[in-house]
């Protein structure tokens, strides 16, 4: 009996301890520096990247390169990376209706020099001059043949179809995934099928 009595004196005695200390927890808790609290919304941003995944389109290039940059004719190799992509906050978004209209942006084309080994391969440079035919292509010289293969690569992307593929795929795309989103039919519209600067790369001017 004496036992059962010390055992119950222990426990309320313990109990005691318990509110004890959650009282000065939570008297001492209105002092303390409070933690920023972080809720988390609708997931929109994740959203955008998920488009603008959708909405790129990668590509590389391996060109041979015979440029004339007079009087000197160079000869390289280069190979080539890019992306075709779209600004996804220019959208124009029409909710007016039973059905979402979508207004496709311009184009955004990127193209750089591939950072692998071997990316820019130099084969030969000569000068036309006959009395000067030792004479190399300057680091200027190869500065301009680059820049200028960049203008051909691009224009080529257009000539080609590889940006109206590009822009049809990312209206696929967008499509898909903004009726998903929205819940009601998206119809996409791409005011310039060929490219927002089709024209431009493709005109008869001299690249």
């Amino acid at each position: 009996m004496a036992k059962m009595k010390f055992i119950n004196g222990l426990l309320i005695t313990a109990m005691l301890l318990c509110a004890v200390v959650a009282a000065v927890w939570f008297a001492l808790s209105r002092f303390m520096p409070q933690k920023d609290v972080i809720s988390v919304g609708a997931g929109r941003m994740g959203d955008i990247e998920t488009m603008a995944q959708l909405c790129t389109v990668d590509f590389y290039n391996e060109v041979p390169i015979c440029d004339t940059i007079y009087p000197k004719v160079c000869f390289a190799i280069q190979k080539q990376r890019g992306s075709i992509s779209f600004d996804l906050e220019k959208l124009e978004i029409d909710t007016v209706g039973d059905t979402i209209k979508i207004t496709l942006p311009p184009e955004i084309v990127q193209l750089f020099e591939a950072t692998e080994k071997d990316s820019w391969q130099v084969i030969d440079s000569k000068d036309l001059r006959w009395y000067n035919k030792w004479s190399e292509a300057t680091p200027d010289d190869w500065r301009k043949v680059k820049a200028r293969a960049k203008a051909r690569s691009i224009k080529k992307l257009y000539r080609d179809g590889v940006v109206r593929r590009a822009r049809a795929e990312a209206a696929r795309n967008l499509e898909d995934l903004m009726t998903k989103v929205y819940r009601k039919p998206v119809t996409v519209i791409d005011p310039t099928p060929q490219g927002a600067h089709y024209r431009q790369y493709t005109s008869t001017a001299k690249q």
